[in-house]
């Protein structure tokens, strides 16, 4: 995914699709808003979140699942290194 596109993704759960080239298919993640208001993915079978651009650019496709509105999502799961 572009730069421009990740900056508008909702905090939610989402189901996102990788790349071919990065060898497809699918995993559940979360997403989040840091306190800069970039955002970290949270793969369910990795152990922590990321901001890496390099990981967000092997995303094909971010689809929601769930929203929660009104819930503060600007903190990211404690123990991250993620910020």
């Amino acid at each position: 995914m572009r730069k421009e596109d990740v900056a508008k993704i909702p905090a939610g759960l989402y189901r996102l699709w990788w790349k071919e080239s990065r060898g497809g298919g699918n995993s559940l993640a979360a997403i989040g808003v840091t306190k800069a208001g970039g955002r970290w993915m949270a793969p369910v079978n990795w152990v922590a979140p990321t901001t890496d651009a390099i990981q967000w650019r092997a995303v094909e496709e971010a689809e929601m699942l769930v929203v929660t509105p009104n819930v503060d999502m600007g903190q990211l799961p404690s123990g991250s290194d993620a910020a």
